[in-house]
């Protein structure tokens, strides 16, 4: 096809002189035209910086064109398209064996009729008939675990999905606490560097040490490493998280504070062996059970099988029945724990309200003393940064009860996060 191609053009530029020098003009202005048209692409394609982002908009931005999501989408249709043939085919073959039946059933009747021997054709008939059934049950058996298959993918996905946004929200979550207490640093930092001030200001009036102002420097010091490290922490996840989330970091991007609600108590309006069985930990142990006693007697019923088919087939009960049984353990301690912590974080919540409104009754009776002269000023910073530390502690304690209720809201529709993963 090459040679072909280069000998027509060849000839082409010996019979038209004229031709090349229109032909690399046209072909100027289409490079230019191309250059252009990928410009545009480029622009078009270029994403457009994200400034400031929601919890929302966040988990909107993980659940879309997520690749392990995609993934899963592509196994379950592929899944799916496997089990449509085989079921074409086990209708074919159902077809098949009706014509077949049909045909001997012919035979018989040409034999009592005619009284012709139809013997050797009744034979090969069954014979094929024989086969097929063979057939019809082998597909049988790969319907029945494709569509076990099937739906435990399914499980996987919707689990998939629910574990990522709970993931998401989480980790939106402890982003913003870290950009808190970076904040709060940066205002510790200033109490201290008017702490520095006002003991310079002794030190040189005589009336404190010079290991005093030392160690006062010596904290600046410390505040102001421990920021940088801060924000190089925060700055190295929140890249982590944009990238997860599959969106554009960038220096400026910001995370807006999610609404809280209210901070009613948890109650566990399921009780646990419900909640157990709407898992889908435990609906994927089920189908696996199903699928073994499936196949437990199919075995029973093939002549042909061994004592040592029948016994594996059992154990295979046995060990599914097993994985239930632990299942149901593991799950039960998970639900047990999550809630108790729901009770302890909701005490938190109470707690810490309450040194926060102890720290602002104290910040407002060193106000006053402040103001009759009673009290030095810096005490009075020391105070109000107090209040800053209380009003974190409580936003802190606030933040997690609220991913406690999602946790709790994921778990009623089936998403149980066991110990381990709750660690992680």
């Amino acid at each position: 096809m090459k040679k072909s191609f280069v000998a027509t053009m060849t000839a082409f530029f010996v019979t038209s002189s004229f031709v090349p020098a229109v032909l690399a003009e046209e072909e100027g202005q289409e490079g230019q035209s191309t250059s252009g048209e990928q410009q545009e692409e480029e622009n078009e394609n270029e994403e457009e910086l994200i400034d400031t982002l929601s919890m929302d908009e966040a988990v909107d931005h993980a659940l879309d064109d997520n690749t392990s999501l995609m993934l899963l989408n592509y196994q379950l249709d592929s899944l799916r398209s496997q089990l449509d043939g085989l079921e074409d085919d086990h209708r074919d073959l159902i077809d098949d064996l009706d014509d077949l039946e049909d045909q001997m059933d012919n035979l018989r009747d040409v034999q009592k009729e005619t009284g012709e021997r139809t013997f050797q054709s009744r034979l090969e008939l069954q014979n094929q008939i024989e086969t097929l059934e063979d057939n019809l049950d082998d597909i049988e058996d790969s319907i029945e675990e494709l569509d076990t298959n099937q739906v435990t993918m399914e499980y996987d996905q919707q689990e998939a999905e629910e574990s990522m946004e709970l993931t998401t929200i989480s980790t939106f979550i402890q982003l913003v606490m870290a950009e808190d207490q970076l904040n709060f640093q940066k205002e510790s930092l200033e109490v201290e560097k008017e702490t520095v001030e006002n003991m310079q200001t002794r030190y040189d009036l005589g009336l404190a040490s010079r290991d005093e102002l030392d160690t006062a420097k010596r904290e600046v010091t410390r505040l102001e490493e421990d920021i940088v490290q801060s924000r190089t922490e925060l700055e190295r996840d929140m890249a982590a998280f944009a990238l997860d989330i599959g969106i554009t970091y960038h220096s400026d991007l910001s995370l807006e504070e999610p609404e809280i609600g209210g901070l009613e108590p948890i109650q566990q309006e399921m009780d646990t062996d419900e909640l157990i069985q709407e898992s889908y930990s435990m609906k994927r142990a089920k189908e696996q059970l199903q699928l073994a006693e499936y196949n437990q007697e199919q075995v029973q019923q093939d002549d042909d099988a061994t004592s040592h088919d029948r016994e594996q087939a059992a154990a295979d009960v046995k060990i599914e029945e097993e994985n239930i049984t632990q299942l149901r353990e593991d799950l039960t301690t998970s639900i047990e724990e999550m809630f108790t912590e729901a009770g302890m974080q909701y005490q938190s919540v109470i707690s810490t309200e309450d040194e926060l409104s102890y720290a602002n009754t104290d910040y407002d009776n060193l106000k006053t003393q402040v103001d009759l002269g009673l009290v030095a000023e810096s005490e009075y910073e020391l105070s109000h940064l107090q209040v800053k530390e209380a009003e974190l502690n409580h936003k802190a304690t606030k933040q997690n009860h609220f991913l406690l209720r999602k946790q709790v809201e994921f778990l009623r529709s089936g998403l149980v996060q066991q110990q381990q993963s709750q660690q992680q």
